[in-house]
């Protein structure tokens, strides 16, 4: 819910502000906005580091990260698919879907965040 709030903001690469944010930093504020806190996304699969662990059926509010991309959004409807993300230059924060034939074809991920306080 708090990463809807986010819609329509300007993709900026580094950018953590409404003026201008990219994707790692979407997911970082809309954590921090829930009362969540992590230093930043690994994409490594160092995930236990930040307090993330791998889950294999997602739930709303999780992570998905496209390691080959270094690309990651937020699920917002595990059925349909949908999730919010900041995708690029030109393109503001929108929800897309990763069971199309875009994302579904690129390796991903699922993280939950388990740290101490959810």
């Amino acid at each position: 819910a708090k990463a809807a709030t986010w819609e329509g903001a300007p993709y900026e690469y580094g950018g953590s502000t409404r003026q201008g944010i990219d994707c790692s930093h979407l997911v970082h504020e809309a954590y921090s906005e829930a009362g969540f806190t992590y230093s930043y996304i690994p994409t490594s699969g160092d995930w236990k580091s930040q307090g993330f662990i791998e889950v294999s059926v997602p739930q709303p509010g999780d992570v998905v990260l496209w390691r080959g991309l270094r690309h990651c959004g937020i699920v917002v409807d595990p059925i349909s698919g949908k999730f919010i993300h900041a995708p690029r230059k030109n393109k503001p924060v929108q929800y897309s879907n990763y069971n199309s034939p875009y994302w579904k074809n690129i390796s991903h991920v699922f993280l939950r965040y388990c740290a101490k306080g959810r």
